[in-house]
């Protein structure tokens, strides 16, 4: 992950970042039960058959069973595409939908997805949130055709968008945008010409990452559950209930994309191996699948519950502000007694991250998440509706005038906010709490001076 602090390859105390992977999630004695029973029991044919370009018909059955019964979606198997991660999923993307069209993701947000993007040869804008989720003002003045969101538990604010803004987004992808006012037809972005966008271009990519671990409130429904249009491609993986080393995703296409899939991209081979895809379907029709998940959801609320009230009785707690915990694996820590500019809040994170890393503690300072250019007001709390720009010295001049008009929706000055963590708690030891929370309060207070 881009930005995190120096020392990936050490043993850690407590990790925050999300980098090191929670021990004792992947259930082995269930699995291997399940690997035996298909080897004795599939033919020849069937793991033959869950090789072709979308996957096993038998787990895209499962998978769309799952989530009728779990996120209320009603979808095809057919529409289902099975990959090996996120990561080569998003690549398919990009050939489905295209190379020419502008590719937003969320500001502040997941490096990753990023590069992830960049590297596929997209034009990618970052889009300021507001205390909602992604700002529509944003979107239509950084001309954005596809949306990278993450509106259930959003990485790393932990903001999860109301259905109000929800239906705001479903509504601006299924809406058109007039051409630009200087009439040109056409822009270059790094030497690529991206065309208007119109509304057969617009989608939204619903990354629903950790959907599973809402642990608190009401269940929100996903974009794709109100989607009536087509307009919403839903994507998720196994690696947050099964661990980060399965490497099993998928991505659910509105119809007309799935059709356009088969076309276009039907002569790839699916990029997991059969045998996994057999074990995971069967695992999930038995139901261990379920009972797996509800058993990590109980102990992860346990963890915390635990840090949350340890923290907060802690010698820092008065001073902290725990914002959005109980949606997903991280929730933010505020100090709430120190309030200045991103750089100021941005310096006064690093120094308490150094003093954490010193004992043991990783921490992940929110201002690593976020993108250069114009400052962004406090993520899930500012009611400035600010767009973040990246420029690059490589990039064109049609590039620069797009940021120009861009960064003039930022408010003047510096954003405002108080310094944050992002605390990703999922690899969290519970005995190890009370020394954690320790050395995360004493670095707080020390700063504080």
């Amino acid at each position: 992950m881009a930005g995190v602090s120096p020392g990936a390859g050490r043993k850690w105390l407590a990790d925050f970042t999300g980098a090191m992977a929670p021990e004792g999630v992947f259930p082995y004695a269930a699995w291997a039960r399940t690997l035996r029973r298909v080897l004795a029991d599939e033919s020849e044919r069937t793991v033959l058959e869950a090789s072709g370009p979308q996957g096993s018909p038998r787990l895209r059955a499962a998978i769309a069973a799952h989530l009728r019964g779990f996120r209320g979606m009603e979808v095809h198997p057919d529409q289902i595409v099975i990959g090996s991660g996120a990561q080569s999923l998003y690549g398919l993307l990009v050939q489905l939908l295209g190379r020419n069209l502008a590719y937003g993701v969320e500001d502040p947000g997941y490096p990753r997805l990023t590069r992830i993007y960049e590297s596929n040869d997209v034009a990618v804008r970052p889009i300021a949130l507001d205390g909602e989720g992604p700002v529509l003002e944003a979107l239509e003045r950084a001309r954005i055709d596809v949306l990278h969101c993450t509106p259930s538990h959003q990485f790393p604010t932990g903001i999860t968008v109301p259905v109000s803004r929800r239906r705001s987004l479903l509504e601006w992808a299924q809406s058109g945008v007039a051409a630009p006012e200087d009439g040109a037809a056409a822009r270059e972005i790094r030497g690529r010409s991206v065309k208007a966008s119109s509304a057969q271009s617009r989608y939204l990519i619903e990354d629903d990452f950790d959907c599973e671990f809402r642990m608190a409130g009401r269940p929100v429904p996903p974009l794709a559950a109100l989607d009536g249009a087509g307009r919403v491609i839903y994507a998720n993986t196994f690696s947050k209930t099964l661990g980060g080393a399965f490497r099993i995703g998928y991505m659910v296409l509105p119809e007309a994309l799935a059709e356009r899939f088969r076309d276009r991209l039907g002569f790839y081979a699916c990029t997991v191996g059969a045998l996994e895809q057999l074990t995971l379907a069967r695992f999930m029709e038995s139901g261990d699948y379920e009972r797996h998940v509800n058993r990590q959801r109980t102990r992860y609320r346990r963890r915390l519950s635990a840090l949350i009230d340890v923290l907060a009785a802690s010698s820092a707690g008065d001073h902290l502000h725990f914002a959005n915990a109980g949606a997903g694996l991280h929730f933010l820590m505020e100090v709430r007694s120190v309030e200045g500019d991103e750089r100021d809040s941005a310096t006064f994170e690093e120094r308490v991250a150094r003093r954490a890393a010193i004992r043991g503690v990783r921490l992940a300072p929110l201002g690593r998440y976020r993108f250069t250019g114009c400052e962004a007001g406090a993520p899930g709390r500012s009611s400035n509706e600010t767009v973040g720009c990246r420029c690059e010295a490589r990039e064109v001049e049609g590039a620069r005038r797009v940021c120009d008009e861009v960064r003039s929706g930022c408010s003047e000055g510096r954003g405002r906010r108080r310094p944050a963590f992002v605390m990703s708690f999922s690899s969290l030891e519970e005995e190890t709490i009370p020394e954690v929370a320790g050395i995360v309060s004493e670095a707080v207070v020390a700063e504080l001076g």
